[in-house]
């Protein structure tokens, strides 16, 4: 008897795409079909692995950010997952802000948005402070769930006080 997967249990946002993705992926198709043809052609083996390698940035890299790069809104914290490998939990207690604009990052930041329509979402890990940009498709109806679920979870220090 198989196990089954765990499901994913939330409210999911795919990422908002930018154009400008779309012209990464075209760019390095071409380049990739023009260094292999070269290679056909003058039989360069430089040329050739070039080509190679960019076919291969294209199905590890972009294909899997294109397909897999998405937010699920949990009762206990946001899930971003992007590409094959990258998730990240951020729990409700540990976010500072969610904003439409980045401030100062003491620590870090990154980014998994593919569109330049971000939100910022600034969060505390063990007294450090970071940034993190996503880009959901529907960002008002995004920016309530996450605002409503931050509000319902209650505060840890809070309930350990009284």
């Amino acid at each position: 008897m198989r196990k089954a997967a765990a499901m994913e249990t939330g409210t999911k946002y795919k990422s908002k795409i930018d154009r400008a993705f779309y012209i990464k992926v075209l760019v390095t198709l071409l380049l990739g079909i023009g260094l292999l043809v070269f290679y056909f052609i003058f039989r360069n083996v430089i040329v050739g692995i070039l080509g190679t390698w960019m076919f291969v940035a294209l199905l590890l890299i972009f294909l899997p950010e294109y397909r897999s790069t998405y937010y699920i809104i949990r009762d206990n914290g946001l899930l971003v997952k992007n590409g094959l490998f990258d998730k990240v939990t951020i729990l409700y207690r540990q976010m500072m802000e969610v904003a439409e604009e980045q401030g100062e990052a003491r620590h870090g930041s990154s980014k998994v948005a593919l569109s330049k329509d971000r939100l910022y979402i600034r969060y505390r890990v063990k007294k450090k402070e970071y940034w993190m940009a996503i880009s959901p498709e529907n960002k008002e109806q995004f920016l309530e769930e996450i605002q409503e679920k931050r509000i319902a979870m209650p505060n840890r220090k809070l309930m350990n006080k009284t």
